[in-house]
């Protein structure tokens, strides 16, 4: 189960990759082609950090599975949908564009990603409340809140590139997502080795 569940994650990654070369938004030069400052594929931390998540959801869906129902599962993905779809309505209002939304809509790669992003959401929400509790989910929980950081762009703004323009280190948004992911992950996972 691990290696298909790995390999359609990175699959999902790889065909945002080649949609955003297809839209000429995979690499800076790429991107400066169409406008002065945006955000190509290979410099969006989250991108990357969908390596990890691919491997983490992987390893979760091969190891704990078995523990959950049918029901649970079905309603995992909807709320996976719901979470997915609100999130990248956020995206949409952006001003920057970027490889997975440009101008208040989804790219195909942001569709793919719309996609990727449910799947994943659904995982992690089946492990973190339908999962007895292992020690590896403060590991795993340290885990999203560094892709976190990395996919909010923190580091871009440490960075600033000329063709960036978006001010993370500044966005009540970038502090909310970080804060909300180390509060649901690590009080989740407080929780289930301690108040019970």
């Amino acid at each position: 189960m691990f290696w298909l569940v790995l390999s359609v994650f990175l699959a999902a990654v790889a065909l945002q990759g080649l949609f955003a070369y297809y839209d000429d938004f995979f690499t800076p030069k790429q991107m400066l082609r169409h406008v002065p400052r945006g955000l190509p594929f290979v410099a969006h931390g989250g991108m990357w950090g969908d390596v990890i998540i691919s491997l983490l959801v992987a390893t979760i869906v091969d190891r704990y599975s078995s523990q959950w129902s049918f029901r649970e599962i079905v309603l995992a993905i909807l709320v996976g949908i719901v979470v997915s779809f609100m999130m990248h309505e956020t995206y949409k209002a952006g001003t920057i564009p970027e490889a997975h939304v440009q101008y208040g809509h989804l790219t195909a790669a942001g569709w793919v990603h719309f996609g990727y992003m449910a799947a994943a959401l659904a995982v992690l929400g089946l492990y973190y409340l339908d999962t007895e509790y292992t020690p590896y989910m403060w590991m795993v929980s340290i885990l999203l809140i560094i892709h976190t950081i990395v996919g909010t762009h923190v580091v871009l703004g440490l960075v600033q590139p000329d063709w960036y323009s978006g001010r993370p280190l500044t966005s009540m948004g970038t502090w909310g997502a970080i804060g909300g992911t180390a509060v649901l992950t690590l009080g989740r996972t407080a929780w289930l080795a301690f108040g019970r």
